[in-house]
């Protein structure tokens, strides 16, 4: 038999209800609820922790809340109906005091499990973080469907959307950078309880499975890594990337807002960063070559739908690709430097499979797509072992066509 840890469910509470609720009171009743709430989820959650028949002793919650507020008095009151906290609250005094108690009342591990579930929170009202996310969400959404209805059809109406939603998205961003850090963590945290249901998928795989395996011996989970990393879902997906795009400038929001004075969580993701940085200087040189080449053809519905969504993608209110020419000055930019592109291999992989699966299973709906992966990875990298492996295919249909668009006109002519 273990006791409940009123005390430490009843300061969780009061948490939640200043970062997650963004609220100062609550009704009692609704405090009753949140503790019955909360032992009945520690119940549920006791069983990942090897204690499928846990015991507790529960005593009155209105008594144990009036016990709460003489010990912790110099912090919340109690006035008719509502417990309040007081004026000059502190929230990191509370963080401390959840931390102590935990520690000095030995708290089990199951019985802090269920402290941030939105079940919970919502016994008390504390939802504005997942409203607010909510809100953001849905205008992401909206900006995503205005970029790609303005590049399927640039006409001055479609922009003045666009630069709409790319202001208020702004305005949003730049709120968010200034909110309290508890606030931005519960932002960030709704962010996560949404992910859980919203993965990234495909009806159909873009690329042979089978062909994949045989070509370059790598597991079937690698490819379906690859293909989940938003670059790829913006050239190959159909479902909207809004939630993954403001799940990512969230996190990066809340990494920068984030205590970290030791540089901890830098060194931490330095290899990270790196990666990223060189996907998106590949991804920004593939935009480019798929922009010079819509010039010269005449564009696929296919076609301009992944330009969007790369774009999309890349997009943000302080760089406004949607103004073409910043493109390329967005993209000199980005890679000033000395990168190492040998250490991006999945991409080095990725190409060589594409030289033979153009040839094999040839698919007119995303032709376009691979051939511009592959130009982009030649005109970065100049990998003439990848330019060997494609001359290998020179007896197949098309073949002088597709080695024309990859390595251009002079080349071709000697492979």
């Amino acid at each position: 038999m273990e006791e409940v840890p009123y005390e430490y469910i009843l300061l969780s509470m009061f948490n939640n209800l200043k970062k997650f609720g963004n609220k100062s009171s609550v009704n009692v009743q609704d405090a009753i609820k949140y503790v019955n709430k909360y032992i009945e989820l520690v119940k549920k959650y006791a069983k990942e922790y090897d204690k499928k028949n846990l015991k507790l002793i529960e005593y009155d919650v209105k008594e144990e809340i009036d016990s709460f507020l003489r010990i912790y008095g110099e912090y919340f009151y109690e006035q008719g109906d509502k417990l309040y906290l007081r004026d000059d609250f502190d929230y990191s005094i509370l963080d401390e005091e959840m931390f102590n108690n935990s520690v000095s009342n030995r708290v089990e591990p199951y019985f802090r499990v269920p402290t941030e579930d939105l079940e919970l929170l919502e016994t008390i009202g504390a939802t504005y973080s997942h409203k607010e996310f909510g809100r953001l969400l849905k205008q992401e959404m909206q900006l995503e469907k205005a970029y790609i209805e303005y590049i399927k059809n640039p006409t001055k109406d479609n922009k003045r959307k666009l630069q709409t939603h790319m202001l208020l998205k702004f305005s949003s961003l730049e709120v968010l950078k200034r909110i309290p850090l508890y606030s931005m963590d519960a932002v960030f945290l709704s962010t996560i309880d949404y992910a859980d249901d919203n993965e990234l998928t495909y009806a159909k795989s873009p690329y042979n499975e089978k062909l994949w395996d045989d070509f370059l011996h790598i597991q079937k989970s690698d490819l379906e890594e690859l293909l989940i990393d938003l670059p790829h879902y913006a050239i190959y997906g159909n479902d909207s990337m809004a939630f993954k795009k403001l799940e990512s400038e969230i996190d990066g929001i809340h990494e920068e807002t984030s205590k970290d004075p030791l540089g901890l969580l830098e060194l931490l993701f330095a290899n990270k960063k790196e990666e990223e940085k060189l996907s998106q200087i590949f991804f920004l040189k593939y935009l480019m070559n798929l922009n010079e080449y819509l010039e010269t053809h005449e564009p696929t519905e296919e076609e301009l739908k992944t330009k969007a969504r790369l774009m999309y993608y890349f997009d943000s209110p302080y760089i406004c690709l949607f103004n073409e020419q910043n493109l390329e000055n967005y993209y000199k930019k980005t890679a000033t430097g000395t990168f190492n592109f040998s250490s991006i291999l999945k991409i080095s992989d990725e190409a060589r499979y594409l030289s033979g699966e153009i040839f094999y299973y040839p698919d007119e709906k995303t032709i376009t797509q691979k051939l511009m992966l592959m130009k982009t990875y030649y005109d970065i990298t100049h990998d003439e072992d990848f330019a060997l492996l494609f001359a290998s295919f020179r007896d197949q249909p098309k073949y002088e066509e597709y080695c024309k668009t990859i390595f251009g006109e002079n080349k071709s002519l000697i492979l």
